[in-house]
């Protein structure tokens, strides 16, 4: 139970961070720190994601 929760959360901070980003990008905020905190947090909470995926098909 807890690691389809710990999934869950993952997939939904990835879609989170995703959409931030791409927020962030269109609305030519030329403050660099936010979106490259905001790409970083993304592509760490996909990294997890897809790590649970991985470890779930062994």
């Amino acid at each position: 139970m807890k690691f389809n929760y710990i999934r869950a959360v993952c997939r939904m901070l990835t879609i989170i961070f995703g959409a931030f980003f791409v927020w962030v990008v269109a609305s030519n905020d030329s403050n660099l720190l936010i979106t490259s905190i905001t790409l970083i947090l993304f592509i760490v909470t996909a990294l997890i994601d897809t790590s649970y995926d991985e470890k779930k098909k062994r």
